[in-house]
């Protein structure tokens, strides 16, 4: 029997589907990664609640990615230490032995340190979940360098403003309009720690080989970063710049020397043009007054700590005694939460300074120019807390969450 090939029919080919765009994982992946990206641009902005409370508009950007994420967020053991355990322990702690003492809390202080230490965690784990490789950590890091430097941008314009016509913009560098920058931030010397930061790191990813801005706005950053940061007139935040810088040093002194060479001239000529623009430059430099201010909360720091020096005074007791804080985060732990939270803090910081610097020695290329810039932001960090309590500083925890986040990439291409 034949068979009649010119009358046979045939099925019609199988089309298969095409994706036509990303997964819906994929979708809500990149929806995290934007709302994390909101969340270190809008770092530099503050809003006033009350005299003593600030509202970081970024961390609503947090608690919308936390309550996406739920469950899922990802599991890197090597990114935790114990230590960050610990601290929330002997603020808790502190929250109790305040009580004891003296029967009461403000409510400002319980939101702003016992509540907020949890928010500055949730903020960690968000970081540390989204920065699923270099790329995305790059592109956080970029973000907030851009958030930091359209602020400064608008700080030295509103200062620029003020000092030429007198016309006052709202908002911009409140209270201290015609002395020195505060941009969203209400403090100079949070502004300033920020302003350091993001100067660091911009200079320590250039200089690496791994540039997180185009050239154009890399040449502005290198004039706009040092001028915001000399006029916040916050010597803490200039002695975080100058520990950083000696961070980058210890572990990689040719970055270093090119950084000099990039920032060394428009610093100094910075700092000659201020001294001549403004009259009172070299008083705002000095401000003795509050250097013997800062000596006398010292001195009765230290006699409280003596009094109570295990688990110290309590959270928020010394302020509300003296009617001032500590001002140095090292001398506030040992006051209010005494020799065990004072422990607890520099193993903190030892812990993840330790993971910093083993990530800038186990990986190379573009990626450790990421590492080697959050280094040097912890060390920021740290030179800021001399002048005031920065435990809170958002800034200062994305460079501990990058940091980890680093740490946990660089063990994950080892294995």
């Amino acid at each position: 029997m034949t068979v009649d090939n010119r009358t046979r029919t045939l099925p019609p080919p199988v089309r298969w589907r095409q994706p036509c765009g990303p997964t819906a994982v994929e979708s809500a992946f990149v929806s995290c990664r934007r709302l994390m990206a909101a969340y270190v641009f809008l770092l530099p902005v503050q809003l006033g609640a009350s005299a003593t409370l600030r509202i970081a508009v970024s961390d609503l950007f947090v608690f919308a990615y936390l309550v996406r994420r739920g469950s899922r967020l990802r599991r890197v053991p090597a990114a935790w230490s114990p230590w960050a355990y610990a601290l929330v322990v002997v603020v808790w702690t502190g929250v109790l032995v305040a009580l004891a003492h003296t029967g009461a809390m403000s409510q400002t202080t319980f939101l702003a340190k016992a509540v907020g230490l949890l928010v500055l965690l949730g903020s960690f784990a968000a970081v540390v979940d989204v920065a699923v490789d270099w790329a995305t950590l790059r592109t956080l890091l970029r973000a907030f360098l851009l958030g930091v430097l359209a602020n400064v941008a608008l700080a030295v314009f509103a200062y620029t403003v003020l000092r030429t016509t007198g016309v006052k913009l709202p908002l911009l560098n409140a209270p201290y309009e015609d002395s020195r920058l505060t941009g969203l931030l209400i403090d100079p010397n949070a502004f300033g720690g920020i302003i350091a930061t993001a100067l660091v790191l911009h200079l320590v990813t250039s200089c690496g080989g791994a540039p997180l801005l185009s050239r154009g706005w890399a040449r502005f950053a290198d004039l706009a970063l040092p001028v915001g940061l000399l006029l916040t007139f916050s010597r803490s935040a200039w002695i975080g710049a100058f520990l950083g810088a000696l961070f980058v040093g210890v572990a990689a002194p040719r970055v270093l020397a090119r950084m000099a060479a990039r920032v060394g001239p428009p610093a100094v000529a910075g700092v000659l043009l201020a001294s001549f623009w403004l009259p009172s430059f070299s008083s705002l430099v000095s401000r003795p007054g509050q250097v013997t201010a800062r000596v006398s909360i010292a001195d009765d720091a230290l006699r409280d700590f003596i009094v109570n020096p295990v688990l110290g005074t309590g959270l928020g007791v010394f302020s509300s005694r003296h009617g001032v804080i500590v001002h140095n985060s090292t001398l506030w732990f040992l006051t209010e939460l005494g020799l065990v939270g004072l422990v607890v803090f520099v193993g903190f910081l030892l812990a993840y300074a330790a993971k910093g610097w083993r990530t800038v020695h186990e990986v190379s290329g573009p990626p450790r120019a990421l590492a080697l810039a959050l280094f040097a932001g912890i060390g920021v960090g740290l030179g800021v807390s001399v002048g005031i309590e920065a435990l809170y500083q958002r800034y200062w925890w994305l460079m501990f969450a990058g940091t980890a986040a680093a740490h946990g990439l660089a063990r994950q291409e080892k294995s």
